[in-house]
């Protein structure tokens, strides 16, 4: 059998998403810094964007992430917007 040794390389999955897009690597190495394309289709906006489940906030409007010693699961929701205000669909 194989032995693993550091660094160890896990898996991202995006989950499909409605109104939006979500574009992420497929695999990081534990510790790097994972940066998410997050992009709502015209007439939506970005209302969460969760890693495993935590919510994800961005900065300076960057959605990233360390990547944990675990596979993680992306998922982002979008509600509609006018321009001036955001509805929960």
């Amino acid at each position: 059998s194989k032995t693993l040794t550091p660094p160890y390389v896990f898996d991202i999955t995006v989950s499909d998403c409605e109104n939006g897009t979500v574009k992420a690597p497929t695999k990081a190495i534990e510790g790097d810094t994972v940066i998410l394309s997050v992009i709502p289709d015209e007439g939506y906006a970005i209302k969460s964007v969760t890693v495993n489940g935590e919510p994800l906030e961005p900065v300076e409007g960057v959605y990233s992430f360390e990547m944990p010693s675990e596979n993680v699961t992306v998922t982002a929701e979008f509600s509609f917007s006018d321009g001036n205000k955001y509805y929960n669909l």
